[in-house]
């Protein structure tokens, strides 16, 4: 079994295909990665992949980049995509801000914030993956009516996100999917009964429809709903 340092010497020398090096070289043709045409989803701080894994699994139809990063995490998130034989699922390997750059106005469909480090000094908002500067960053990657897709069981990072939404003007709704994939630390909280909050929201402008209430469920109530299906991811 590699050691730590060995997997990050790996994924950092000779990294798998899956595993894009030169991400900027692909602004405007993510397509041109995944060679086919299909709708792009972007996971930041995707851990060990486990929820990225989950979707591709559920959505062949969609592309998908898992951001991340520690390169052990990497590793291990690639190594799950192998293992199911998930053809549709890319990895950045760096810090987000700057591998944003390698997508350009528009090039994205949805993109998804799932527990992520809530710096919860105000000293330290700056660093929030919700902060008003990157909510206006995500503004301009994803296309009209494009998804945010937010989760968190840290309750004011959740109502601090709420209240940027607000000032922004952008479209959402308080509600979790009900038949979603979960991440590590989702399946750990539900487990241990702990609250979960979540939303949906269109940076660029609702879509002509809002989600049906059918498959949602209330923030408050997705502490009961634990979604594995047996026989998949």
């Amino acid at each position: 079994m590699r050691t730590k340092l060995t997997t990050i010497r790996f994924m950092q020398e000779t990294p798998p295909p899956t595993v894009i090096t030169e991400p900027t070289a692909l602004l405007g043709r993510w397509q041109e990665a995944f060679e086919r045409q299909a709708p792009l989803h972007l996971e930041i701080g995707m851990g060990k992949g486990l929820h990225l894994a989950r979707l591709a699994y559920r959505s062949p139809e969609i592309n998908h980049v898992g951001l991340e990063l520690k390169p052990d995490r990497v590793f291990m998130a690639h190594g799950v995509c192998r293992r199911y034989g998930l053809s549709n699922v890319r990895f950045l390997m760096g810090d987000a801000d700057k591998l944003l750059e390698a997508f350009g106005p528009g090039d994205l469909d949805m993109i998804s914030v799932l527990f992520p480090d809530p710096w919860p000094n105000a000293k330290q908002a700056k660093h929030r993956l919700t902060h008003p500067d990157r909510l206006r960053r995500y503004q301009r990657l994803l296309k009209p009516g494009g998804m945010l897709n937010f989760r968190t069981d840290h309750a004011s990072l959740f109502h601090y996100t709420v209240s940027v939404l607000d000032e922004l003007e952008i479209p959402y709704q308080i509600a979790i999917p009900v038949n979603r994939p979960l991440t590590n630390f989702e399946e750990r909280y539900l487990i241990q009964g702990r609250e979960v909050f979540g939303l949906i929201a269109w940076p660029n402008g609702q879509a002509e429809t809002r989600i049906p209430e059918a498959f949602l469920l209330r923030a408050r109530e997705a502490v009961t709903q634990v979604e594995l299906v047996a026989g998949t991811i």
